[in-house]
């Protein structure tokens, strides 16, 4: 018997809220958009909400060339899809 998906969530910002979609494509790292950002502080220590659970409360909206991020209290945010490379850090996940 065939298995179908009816649809899949995806988490664009780790610990962040995830987005439900009814299709996606798939490349070499997984599927499109999903968990390709994370929160770091000013350490470059990785951010969860294992340790900050109101994380879950950051929205995600994908744009064309971009990501909309809402949280509460706070002005939406867009971050271009494609960085470049002088706004990047080396960071830490989990040791």
């Amino acid at each position: 018997m065939p298995l179908f998906l009816s649809d899949i969530v995806i988490y664009p910002i780790k610990s962040c809220s995830g987005i439900s979609l009814k299709e996606s494509n798939v490349g070499v790292r997984g599927l499109e958009h999903d968990r390709r950002w994370m929160v770091v502080n000013e350490n470059g220590l990785f951010l969860s909400q294992r340790k900050f659970p109101p994380m879950v409360l950051i929205k995600v909206e994908i744009l064309e060339n971009g990501l909309k991020v809402y949280a509460p209290q706070v002005e939406p945010l867009t971050i271009p899809i494609v960085l470049d490379p002088k706004h990047s850090c080396e960071v830490e996940v989990w040791g």
